[in-house]
């Protein structure tokens, strides 16, 4: 059961008076799993297609958003944010581990990649061809926001 947003703001807003942050930051993190494990039953055994994109935060650190998009079982596509990863490379291989780890972490079959969607960054291209090792199906490079 979903929560209305004016609700989950009231919620938000209570917590921050009156709960310690620690405690505020343990209920996040465990929402965040449940939400994640909700993704990932309804990922697990599906096709699905990974989109990733590498971004700097404002302190200068790398950062990998990791997505998945599948068809949900009424018809509807969803794309799901699972990974907002700090990494210290931005080699393929590291990246490829990173994609790799992400998909284990959520006992997501590598089998059931059909694509592949990145910025286009030439060393994300080699981590295309590293990941199809581990995966099968249709890739597709996107580049400026569109797949060709």
């Amino acid at each position: 059961m979903l929560l209305p947003a004016n609700v989950v703001n009231s919620l938000f807003r209570l917590f921050q008076k009156h709960v310690p942050a620690t405690l505020t930051n343990e209920l996040l993190h465990m929402l965040a799993l449940e939400v994640l494990s909700r993704v990932a039953a309804e990922c697990r055994g599906c096709l699905f297609s990974v989109i990733c994109d590498e971004v700097s935060d404002r302190a200068n650190h790398e950062l990998m958003s990791v997505v998945v998009r599948y068809v949900q079982d009424s018809g509807l596509v969803q794309e799901t944010l699972i990974g907002l990863v700090h990494v210290q490379s931005t080699g393929a291989a590291y990246l490829t581990d990173v994609i790799v780890k992400q998909m284990h972490e959520l006992n997501l079959s590598l089998d059931c990649i059909v694509g592949q969607c990145y910025d286009g960054a030439s060393n994300i291209l080699v981590c295309k061809r590293d990941l199809r090792k581990h995966a099968r199906g249709n890739h597709f490079l996107c580049t400026a926001g569109r797949i060709i």
